[in-house]
């Protein structure tokens, strides 16, 4: 398992990135990370806006990490809408913080 697979070559972690950009508006057609971080770079948005994009994508990948050890490690399920609802919570709290 490589670092583009799990982020974001996997159906789980599209998915739930797909769900994360809908919930932000934001139309990036990009879907993998070292992309998705150089459009957020290039991007002619608000330094507010790229830093609510970046802050995502790392509640993301934490969150997305934290899935696949559970299974690996626990044989624990994730729940794809459970883990969009916790990265969304994070997003809202550092930003709010």
């Amino acid at each position: 398992e490589s670092m583009l697979h799990l982020f974001f070559e996997c159906r789980f972690a599209q998915s739930c990135l797909q769900e994360l950009k809908t919930w932000l508006g934001w139309r990036s057609v990009n879907t993998l990370l070292p992309s998705i971080l150089r459009g957020i770079n290039r991007a002619r948005q608000s330094k507010f806006k790229k830093n609510c994009y970046i802050a995502c994508v790392a509640a993301a990948v934490c969150k997305i990490w934290n899935a696949r050890n559970k299974k690996f490690w626990c044989n624990e399920d994730n729940e794809q809408s459970i883990l969009v609802q916790e990265t969304k919570w994070l997003v809202k709290n550092r930003i709010t913080c």
